[in-house]
């Protein structure tokens, strides 16, 4: 385990949050969002261990643009055993596990869910995108899933997001959807809004 890419902040229950980050993000950035909305949990946050033309990422690209699928089958697989290792080092509680992902870090959890290894409980994902087509059939029906989009997203599609619902409804993800008419960034009303989905979790 490279601590190096890892932050851990403690907290009053064993119930982790893992923090996963955006394009050219790092294992903090989501911490002010993850304390307001998960005070009491303690956070972890994971670093993308790539490097692409200067940004930190979880999974590479090929020149054209698009998704590299082994480097993001790689990596998967290279970030949930690093979540069961950090998981396991603090002692926390695996089958309590809360995501918080943003972008390239939200596209990462939702594709570990979409194939069959849903390592969380509860998600918060802001701006996510359905980053490959080859899905497991597994039904995961315990898993409490909430996503936002824009509208004018330069980055995910109408197409794409639509789709990535579909994908989530067919295996009985508990889903909710926050859309507005801004762009990529992350906004205070959409905070607001899965703060409020959360407590309607509890």
């Amino acid at each position: 385990m490279n601590n190096e890419h890892i932050s851990y902040t403690p907290g009053t229950s064993n119930a982790p949050v893992i923090m996963l980050h955006g394009t050219g993000g790092d294992e903090n950035d989501l911490l002010p969002i993850a304390n307001v909305l998960f005070p009491e949990q303690p956070k972890i946050g994971i670093r993308g261990r790539l490097m692409e033309q200067g940004l930190t990422r979880y999974f590479a690209h090929h020149p054209d643009g698009s998704f590299d699928q082994t480097s993001l089958e790689n990596e998967t697989q290279w970030l949930l055993a690093t979540i069961a290792e950090v998981i396991e080092t603090y002692q926390l509680d695996d089958e309590s596990v809360t995501v918080l992902g943003y972008s390239n870090g939200a596209n990462m959890a939702l594709y570990a869910a979409l194939t069959g290894r849903t390592f969380f409980k509860t998600a918060i994902l802001l701006h996510p995108m359905l980053v490959s087509d080859d899905f497991s059939d597994d039904i995961a029906d315990d898993v409490n899933l909430w996503a936002s989009y824009g509208d004018n997203d330069p980055i995910v599609t109408p197409e794409n997001f639509a789709s990535l619902v579909s994908e989530a409804e067919k295996r009985y993800f508990n889903l909710s959807t926050f859309k507005s008419n801004m762009g990529h960034a992350i906004t205070k009303e959409e905070i607001l809004d899965a703060a409020q989905w959360l407590h309607s979790q509890q």
